[in-house]
């Protein structure tokens, strides 16, 4: 006689409404009753100084696919530095494939922000931060390349979370690029103080930790 088996039917689950990061952006600070402006790079333009500003904000636009969620955002920022070498000036090799990043600690305390986000775009802003401590001065080879700027979500009611990243562009000046004297070799077993492991991070990351 076969015995009886009992089987336990598991509880439905209980989908939380997912927290999307529809945009980052970083602006200027404008002054009051105007309206700061959008950055998409920045260029070295002095010693120390750069276009359009040293200055900047973190703007993250919020919204669910469905319903209302509390959230709690921060922000964490990453310097790509690098040698002025002639081949990352010319572009001929990118030094965001071939250089780790580091993290900037002047930027590691950032802000932390609990708000509530719906269906409709909810825009949120960190800092003011400012560039100018990771700036080298006008003789020094080696220059910040990159900047990449982290955007953590954790919806306070569930376990859903996630990160997207972007990343900026800092040209050197003309004066700084005269200062690379060779090429960088990325098949070189030593030497330059940089990763040996490709880093393909080229622009904007979703749902997927940085490496």
């Amino acid at each position: 006689m076969l015995g009886q088996q009992s089987c336990a039917v598991p509880a439905p689950e209980v989908s939380m409404p997912k927290i999307l990061v529809s945009r980052v952006e970083l602006t200027t600070i404008a002054p009051q009753k105007s309206e700061p402006k959008v950055i998409e790079s920045f260029r070295e333009i002095g010693t120390t100084k750069l276009w359009p500003s040293n200055r900047f904000r973190i703007r993250v636009t919020l919204k669910t696919e469905s319903g209302v969620n509390d959230a709690v955002v921060w922000t964490e920022m990453q310097s790509l530095i690098a040698p002025m070498a002639r081949n990352f000036v010319s572009g001929k090799l990118d030094p965001v494939d071939y250089v780790s990043w580091g993290w900037d600690m002047q930027f590691k305390d950032l802000d932390i922000q609990r708000t509530s986000v719906g269906t409709e775009d909810k825009t949120i802003t960190f800092g003011p931060f400012d560039a100018t401590p990771m700036l080298p001065d006008s003789t020094d080879n080696l220059w910040p390349w990159a900047l990449r700027v982290i955007v953590h979500v954790n919806q306070v009611s569930g376990p859903e979370s996630t990160f997207t990243s972007q990343v900026y562009r800092l040209k050197p000046s003309a004066t700084r690029q005269k200062l690379a004297v060779a090429d960088f070799d990325p098949a070189a077993p030593d030497g330059e103080p940089i990763a040996k492991v490709p880093n393909k991070c080229t622009g904007t990351e979703l749902d997927s930790h940085p490496k």
